[in-house]
């Protein structure tokens, strides 16, 4: 049923409603969510839901560059975090728990399945700014996609 649910809202979320009926959308959805739109073009520059859900900053953020420093790749509540030792699960990813060799897949490389690894587990509630960015230059050479239940 929450695929269903998903699915419509995501149908609903991309459909571009004359501008005062999506104007009221997109301030009643900030609204419910509490969003801090300070860092972002005005409600009226979104013609869809889809858009301002996946809004992108005006300007680049600054951050602590120290090495005593954690830079989040993401905003988002930290729900859990620590060190691995080889056989940690990982706390709940989309209701499941996983091992780190299911998890990373062929990212983990062998020399690295035994060795401690630092984690934090990020969720990102519907209010948050919806993209990732790294302190340094990277390239994402591919993404797994966790089938599970959905939460909003």
């Amino acid at each position: 049923m929450d695929k269903f649910i998903s699915r419509i809202f995501g149908i609903i979320a991309s459909f571009e409603f004359p501008k005062f009926l999506q104007i009221f959308i997109n301030k009643k959805y900030i609204s419910h969510f509490n969003i801090d739109m300070s860092e972002f073009a005005g409600i009226s520059e979104f013609k869809s839901l889809n858009e301002l859900f996946t809004r992108r900053l005006l300007k680049q953020r600054e951050f602590d560059k120290s090495a005593e420093s954690f830079i989040s790749p993401s905003d988002g509540v930290i729900f859990e975090n620590g060190v691995s030792n080889g056989d940690l699960k990982a706390l709940c990813v989309k209701g499941h728990f996983y091992d780190l060799g299911e998890l990373l897949g062929e990212s983990l490389l062998e020399n690295e399945k035994n060795k401690s690894l630092t984690y934090a587990n990020i969720y990102l509630s519907p209010k948050d700014y919806h993209h990732y960015h790294a302190p340094c230059d990277i390239c994402i050479e591919s993404a797994l996609y966790i089938p599970a239940r959905l939460y909003s």
